[in-house]
């Protein structure tokens, strides 16, 4: 677990290393620290290091913590990553104009129209340093940049283009290629002819990402403008450079789908003639595209045989173009991969060590990349259970189509990723209207699966303060269905949301991080792997995630706003030679617990907690009879079946239920010895509607295990505990009172200390805290007073039942703060 306190102290620290080591975990786990406000602003005052190396960090920092940072405070965040996108330090202002990209779509509305200024203003900076990174932020801010701005967000990435350095002239001519269908309807048409003029530019770069860019961006032209946009494109194949006619024969096989029919004739002649070009680039890309679009021509063929004989001309084309001297050659993935899906579609059984080999080459092709690989896993697996079912030269002829389309849409998606090219395959346009019948027999059994495993959640959930999100999550796994693959797509992103939902009762930071990071990669998986994971996912929940009932015990009426509450720090030890441990001294301890329970009484607490294992049963009656009109929470003893419980003492007739200790402690488990230890109790958590309060006991390890399913459910958490976690009860304690406003009230033995009250008080009294002794110097959690490690006393406070947060005053009313939290005090014996 990330400790936030030690994260604050390194960035004190005089020494830069310790600053740069406390931004990296700032920035790696901004999401899960406790305290966002506090972790921002650390980061904020190291964004003005006086260390360039720092500075460098904290620019890096803000690219990971930027979506997660509070809302209040993302207007400062973005002021940072301008100032430090003009920074000195190269490698500064490098990470922090990346930053600003990414950071973009997290801008709250009301910022949004500044902070597109600011990267306005930056295009135009004298300093070509500072330009460097912009064409890349622009492009990425481009679809969330206020819509009356973005004919200027184009016209900027337009003026990069002839900037004076090269490296921003190329990476704003690769910006513009995914952002054209961004642009207003009537701005489209000079759009097109900017990128006309930067196809013919000097620079070859240039020219390559403007010319490919017109390929990506012909199916998003207004139809009154097509044909002459085609006309454009037609024009680019007869250019005089070679360079200029292979990348006009590359951007074809974009374009050509979408091309009118009565010009589809002319755009295949144009391919046929540069794939007889005297250069052998263009030969290679021409010849390429042919294949392409020989593919595209098989999924709309009418029939069977135009289908296989649309696939054969492909192979063909890809055969030639993997013959020419072209480096990288873009056919070298896309021959091995359809002569796969070929021989797959019309092979005999025979055939199998052909497929094999041809997969085979398709990895090689791959060149190692990993990412590509695992697509080639994906197809491999296709590949095997289409040979396993059934053949698809048995399949009708619609069958194969779409066969074929999840065979481009793999295709698509490897090549893209391929380290040996840098070409752009082709999208597969057309969403598949029903899946090919053997993945859809794979997938329709994982969807099994996965429905099994949502009901056995809901089930779990049942009784719990999460049965409602165990009820809608089923429901979503219960709607998926492979019937449409839109709309499995839909339904498991709706699903992955809600399963998310769960991870925030995960005990652990790291397992809950480590799952959430699971379900968001997810986000760029197609429908197969996604639910594998979700599947996964759901053992994961299962495996982590303890489902408790909280069950409401009236007692009586509340009856007082503010309550007075003592808890109690004591110096007892246990023998643990055997079990259930006893208290060492019990006539010492005794008097301990009956003279802090005194002095509670005497200074009016309305309700005591104590430590832990530190009373015995059969000394209940006494304390009952001393501490009349009090609620007393004694810590906890064992009963005879080795239960761990606390029985609360107050003035009832009615018979109040005990609550047991769920989740033992290392020394109480059973599991490593075959000795009977600890008897667990149910999941059952009982939250006292008393005369002071709704409250609910957690004995011990129960507070880190299921503290989350009390938010929202009672005014305050009483937590007996013998504990040597003490930090990471505090981070969860602190998390709590942040997330719920409520409160609570720790006790702890002396041995390890930690004994502490937590409440949602305003930080402006604070320092009033540090100089009273009760909090440490610069803590910025709601930990509002602790008693240190090896002293026995009480922290006394009142608390107020109605108003558990500061409360904001207005200017009409000048009165005293009403504060969560008053008169506290610590009092050590």
């Amino acid at each position: 677990m990330v400790n936030q306190d030690k994260i604050h102290i390194k960035i004190k620290s005089s020494e830069s290393e310790e600053r740069r080591k406390a931004l990296k975990l700032i920035g790696y786990n901004f999401a899960v620290l406790p305290d966002k406000k506090q972790a921002w602003e650390d980061l904020h005052q190291l964004t003005k290091d006086e260390d360039s190396l720092v500075r460098w960090d904290a620019a890096e920092a803000l690219i990971y913590a930027f979506q997660h940072i509070p809302e209040e405070n993302k207007k400062q965040a973005w002021e940072d990553l301008i100032r430090l996108a003009k920074d000195e330090d190269s490698l500064t202002w490098s990470y922090a104009a990346r930053a600003l990209g990414e950071a973009f779509p997290h801008i709250p509305e009301e910022n949004r129209k500044q902070a597109w200024e600011d990267l306005h203003q930056l295009t135009k900076d004298e300093d070509s340093l500072a330009r460097l990174y912009v064409p890349k932020a622009l492009g990425e801010a481009f679809p969330h940049i206020p819509e009356e701005n973005r004919k200027q967000a184009w016209e900027d990435l337009i003026r990069l283009t002839e900037d004076k350095e090269s490296t921003v002239r190329w990476d704003a001519a690769e910006a513009l290629i995914y952002l054209f269908q961004h642009i207003p309807e009537e701005d489209k048409k000079q759009a097109w002819e900017d990128l006309i003029r930067l196809a013919k530019d000097e620079d070859k770069y240039v020219r390559w990402f403007a010319t490919f860019s017109l390929g990506k961006a012909y199916q998003h032209i207004p139809e009154e403008n097509r044909k002459q946009a085609w006309e454009d494109l037609h024009q680019l194949t007869q250019d005089e450079k070679c360079e200029a006619r292979r990348d006009a024969a590359e951007a074809l096989v974009h374009a050509f789908p979408h091309i009118p029919e009565e010009d589809k004739k002319q755009a295949w002649e144009d391919l046929i003639r540069l794939a007889k070009d005297e250069d052998s680039d263009v030969r290679a890309y021409a010849n390429n595209s042919l294949g392409w679009a020989s593919i595209f021509r098989a999924t709309v063929a009418e029939s069977e045989e135009k289908f296989r004989e649309e696939l054969e001309k492909a192979l063909e084309f890809f055969e030639k173009s993997s013959a020419e001297e072209s480096y990288p050659n873009p056919a070298e993935f896309c021959l091995p991969f359809y002569r796969s899906f070929y021989m797959i579609t019309f092979g005999k059984q025979e055939a199998e060590a052909v497929v094999q080999k041809y997969i085979a080459e398709a990895k090689a092709a791959s060149r190692g990349s990993e990412s590509a690989g695992k697509l080639l896993e994906a197809v491999e697996n296709l590949a095997n259970a289409l040979r396993e079912t059934r053949k698809l030269k048995e399949s009708d002829l619609e069958t194969m189509q779409h066969g074929l389309q999840v065979y481009r849409r793999y295709c698509d998606r490897a090549a893209e990723l391929l380290e040996s090219t840098k070409e752009k395959a082709p999208g597969a346009t057309k969403i598949v209207k029903r899946g090919l019948p053997i993945i859809d027999q794979r997938i329709t059994s994982i969807i099994t699966e996965v429905k099994e495993k949502a009901r056995a959640i809901c089930l779990e959930a049942r009784g719990s303060p999460l049965e409602a999100l165990g009820l809608e999550t089923s429901e979503k796994a219960r709607q998926l269905s492979i019937l449409n693959y839109l709309s499995l797509e839909v339904g498991l992103e709706g699903l992955a949301a809600k399963i998310s939902e769960f991870c925030e009762y995960i005990p652990s930071s790291e397992k809950k991080a480590e799952i959430r990071g699971k379900i968001e990669t997810t986000k760029s998986m197609d429908a197969e792997e996604k639910i594998r994971v979700i599947s996964e996912v759901f053992d994961d929940l299962k495996n982590n995630i303890e489902f408790p009932r909280i069950k409401d015990v009236f007692i009586s009426k509340r009856e007082k706003e503010i309550v007075r509450i003592a808890t109690v720090q004591l110096d007892f030890e246990l023998l643990t030679d055997s079990f259930p441990p006893v208290i060492k001294d019990k006539e010492a301890t005794k008097a301990k617990v009956l003279k802090a329970l005194k002095i509670a009484k005497d200074e009016g607490a309305n309700i005591v907690c104590l430590p832990e294992l530190c009373v015995c049963e059969d000394w209940l009656c006494e304390i009952k009879n001393r501490c009349v009109g009090m609620i007393i929470i004694p810590g906890s003893y064992y009963d005879k079946e080795n239960h761990n419980l606390c029985r609360l003492i107050l003035d009832s007739d009615e018979d109040v239920p005990t609550q047991l200790k769920i989740k033992p402690s290392d020394f109480e488990d059973s599991v490593i010895t075959k000795q009977r230890r600890m008897v667990s109790g149910e999941n059952l958590i009982y939250a006292y509607e008393t005369r002071f309060g709704k409250f609910a006991v957690l004995i011990c390890r129960d507070f880190g295990n299921f503290i989350r399913f009390l938010r929202g459910r009672v005014d305050m958490v009483f937590v007996p505990s013998f504990n040597p976690a003490v930090d990471r009860f505090h981070m969860d304690a602190h998390t709590h009172v942040t997330s719920s406003p409520s409160y609570v009230i720790i006790s702890n033995a002396a041995l390890y200390g930690g004994t502490s009250i937590y409440g949602q008080l305003h930080n402006k009294y604070f320092k009033t805290l540090e100089h009273e002794g009760c909090k440490e110097k610069g803590d910025a959690s709601y930990r509002l007073c602790e008693i240190e490690k090896g002293k026995e006393g009480l922290i006394i406070a009142d608390f107020n039942l109605v108003y558990k947060m500061a409360v904001v005053q207005t200017p009409t009313d000048p009165a005293e703060d009403i504060n969560p939290v008053k008169n506290i005090r610590k009092i050590v014996f």
